[in-house]
C-alpha cells in the first residue's frame, strides 16, 4: 500500500491479507516534503499531476443540474401555456361563430343552444391551464435565475484517485487524496 500527496514523499507499507475480504487498518503518518530529482520513490512518479481547468473549477454538480431542471421546466411551462393559449383563442372564435346562430342575444351569449355553453366552458378551461402554465414558467424561470446568480465561485477542486501499480510482492494500491 502506498500513500502519496502532492509535494510530499510517498509512504509505502506492505500489507498482507490472510483471508479474502479482510480489512486491514494502516496508520499513515504525516508525509515528509518531497525529495527533488531522481531520489523520489518510483510510486511518486506514477501519480499524474492534474492541470488546472482552463476556465477554472466547474460549479457544484447538483447546483448546475438543478439549474438545468428549472430552466427546462420554464421552457416546458412556456410551451404548454402557449399551446393552451392558442387552443383557448381558437375555441373562443368557435363560440363567437356559434353564438351568432344559436343565441337569442349573441352579444352577451344569453339564451344559447347547447354547443355554445360547452364550447365556452372548454375555452375557459384552456385559458385557465394557459394562465397557470405561464405562472409556473415564471416561477421556474425565477428559480433558474437565482441558481445562476448563486453558482459557487471557482476555487480549488478536491479530487481522490486510486491506482493499482506493480510492486515488490505483486502490486501496490496508490491513492491520491
Amino acid at each position: 500500500m502506498t500513500a502519496i500527496a502532492p509535494g510530499t514523499q510517498a509512504f509505502a507499507r506492505e500489507v498482507e491479507a490472510s483471508q479474502p475480504g479482510q480489512l486491514i487498518e494502516v496508520q499513515i503518518p504525516a508525509l515528509e516534503p518531497e525529495l527533488a530529482g531522481p531520489d523520489a520513490p518510483p510510486a511518486a512518479r506514477l501519480v499524474e499531476r492534474r492541470a488546472p481547468a482552463p476556465y477554472g473549477a466547474r460549479p457544484d454538480t447538483i447546483h448546475r443540474n438543478l439549474m438545468w431542471v428549472t430552466g427546462g421546466l420554464a421552457l416546458a411551462g412556456i410551451a404548454l401555456g402557449t399551446t393552451f393559449g392558442v387552443l383557448a383563442i381558437s375555441t373562443w372564435d368557435k363560440v363567437e361563430d356559434a353564438a351568432g346562430t344559436a343565441c337569442r342575444d349573441p352579444a352577451r351569449y344569453r339564451d344559447c343552444a347547447q354547443p355554445v355553453p360547452d364550447l365556452s366552458s372548454r375555452a375557459m378551461s384552456y385559458a385557465t391551464v394557459s394562465d397557470f402554465s405561464f405562472i409556473a414558467a415564471g416561477a421556474a424561470l425565477a428559480g433558474t435565475a437565482v441558481l445562476w446568480w448563486t453558482l459557487p465561485s471557482d476555487g480549488p477542486r478536491a479530487s481522490a484517485r486510486v491506482h493499482i501499480a506493480p510492486g515488490v510482492l505483486g502490486g501496490a494500491v496508490v491513492g491520491v487524496f
